[in-house]
């Protein structure tokens, strides 16, 4: 009675205050009284509250397990705005479904729904936790490092390779030679950690444990994730550069106001993007414009328009990128990175280096696209 009283009141006070999952309508807790419900829906309330925030440390999680599986609770935070419908908390969280699988041990369901003024609402993730009972309460566990258990282990020099099947070892080394490269651009120690080889993005999502995520939706190719220890890919090869890029910008500026398309741009130069070499980037976006000869490259890059799968503001900054390393050197292209999140300083930074504004920006491009060809 003591603990029905104190797990009840606790659940009512969230409920009036503002909740931070929701509890699906016809959900079924088999064989349990409103004590087990009540008692979960609180540990969930906080867990997802520090997952939202993504936070260092989440309530109810193991610290070991947490560190041994960020790389999911990284995935699945932060997940509440929508740049779509310009909302901060347009998604919310929903426990979809909850289910014994051993005694004390339940596999929860939880999605991230978002529901537009007259509009069929929005899934944004769907994903599986287990729930551990105990007697202070629950314990929640991520299903990404069981999944891994039975796969391969090879270690060349910084970085352990994991994966299931097959093993390319000079396509390995020639990451591992990319990695020690971009550090010493950097001025800083190559990375260290451990490289999952997925397949697609879908193979990548059943590892974490993900049933659906809305980015990945139709793709056959992409998704890098990373934390300071594992880096997970689904492109079935043995290193993506262009992700490892990202992760080398997300520890060296952690905390820092940058430009995102800005570091697509460098990405694609040094890499490439979609499985395209920057070359061959640069071949469709020459043949895009001979076939529309009236294109304004300023205008799309303010509407964002994307040639293919490839973002016309990330193929134009490629094109300065490369500019600016061949006649000024990389610091440049790191100074320009700091321009703010919404590029805010983007012209101005650059005229540091190269006379440009929205005026001259479409001859601009025009003239370093045609020098390639």
């Amino acid at each position: 009675m003591k603990y029905f009283f104190t797990y009840s009141m606790l659940f009512y006070c969230i409920c009036c205050t503002g909740q931070s999952i929701s509890k699906n309508k016809f959900i079924k807790f088999e064989n349990k009284d409103s004590v087990f419900e009540a008692k979960l829906m609180l540990f969930l309330e906080e867990f997802i509250t520090d997952l939202k925030e993504d936070r260092d440390t989440i309530r109810h999680v193991d610290k070991d397990h947490f560190e041994k599986n960020k790389i999911f609770f990284g995935f699945v935070s932060n997940y509440s705005e929508s740049a779509t419908y310009e909302d901060e908390n347009f998604y919310q969280a929903q426990l979809l479904n909850c289910y014994p699988i051993a005694d004390k041990t339940f596999k929860i369901q939880i999605g991230y729904l978002g529901s537009p003024d007259s509009s069929e609402p929005i899934v944004h993730t769907i994903f599986n936790l287990k729930a551990m009972e105990t007697d202070a309460g629950f314990v929640f566990e991520s299903h990404f490092e069981e999944n891994l258990r039975s796969w391969h282990r090879r270690k060349l020099d910084n970085i352990v390779f994991r994966y299931e099947d097959s093993f390319d070892e000079s396509r390995a080394w020639k990451f591992e030679k990319f990695n020690k490269e971009f550090a010493e651009l950097n001025d800083v120690d190559p990375l260290q950690f451990e490289y999952i080889k997925g397949i697609n993005p879908h193979h990548v999502l059943e590892l974490f444990g993900i049933d659906y995520a809305v980015a990945y939706n139709g793709e056959v190719r992409g998704l890098g994730h990373a934390t300071e220890d594992h880096f997970v890919s689904g492109i079935n090869e043995e290193g993506y550069e262009h992700d490892l890029i990202h992760n080398y910008y997300g520890q060296i500026n952690k905390g820092k106001e940058t430009y995102r398309p800005w570091e697509e741009g460098i990405c694609a130069y040094y890499a490439g993007s979609w499985g395209d070499s920057f070359a061959e980037m640069m071949t469709k976006f020459a043949n895009f414009m001979d076939k529309n000869p009236e294109t304004n490259l300023w205008e799309k890059y303010e509407e964002k328009f994307r040639i293919g799968k490839h973002d016309i503001r990330f193929l134009c900054n490629g094109l300065l990128v490369k500019k600016l390393v061949e006649e000024v050197g990389y610091s440049s292209i790191v100074d320009v990175l700091e321009c703010g999140k919404k590029g805010e300083e983007y012209f101005k930074k650059l005229n540091n280096y190269i006379e440009l504004d929205e005026h001259n920006f479409h001859s601009t491009i025009m003239d370093l696209l045609q020098n390639i060809q």
